[in-house]
């Protein structure tokens, strides 16, 4: 995982170092876990990310974190990156969202979801 500041370092290097850097990362891992948000299956690094670990036999999970605020922002839920990655199937994805009695999504109740039940 790369801070802003480390991303911008590969990133000035070019394609071939951006996928360096993924490869290199990934050859450590034994699983990727996909952290899935709103522009999540946009995104080309995280796409390329995806088929290098399902290329290398790495078990992949997604987790929606839509429900999760950031910076005092709930989003909205993105698609599903493994759909729109080619040849993928049965790869599990894990919503921990959890909404309160009126529809709307409770980060309290979505965070302990998510603690309670990620690692299994």
């Amino acid at each position: 995982m790369l801070n802003s500041q480390a991303w911008y370092q590969v990133h000035r290097n070019g394609t071939e170092a951006i996928r360096g850097r993924i490869d290199d990362q990934l050859s450590q891992s034994e699983a990727v876990i996909v952290l899935i948000g709103n522009q999540t299956a946009t995104r080309k690094w995280v796409r390329y990310e995806i088929e290098k670990a399902w290329q290398d036999r790495k078990p992949l999970l997604g987790v929606y974190i839509h429900g999760l605020p950031s910076n005092n922002i709930i989003g909205s839920a993105g698609p599903d990156p493994f759909d729109t990655t080619r040849d993928m199937f049965g790869i599990p994805v894990f919503s921990p969202t959890a909404r309160d009695w009126r529809g709307n999504v409770d980060p309290e109740a979505t965070f302990e979801n998510l603690s309670q039940n990620l690692e299994t």
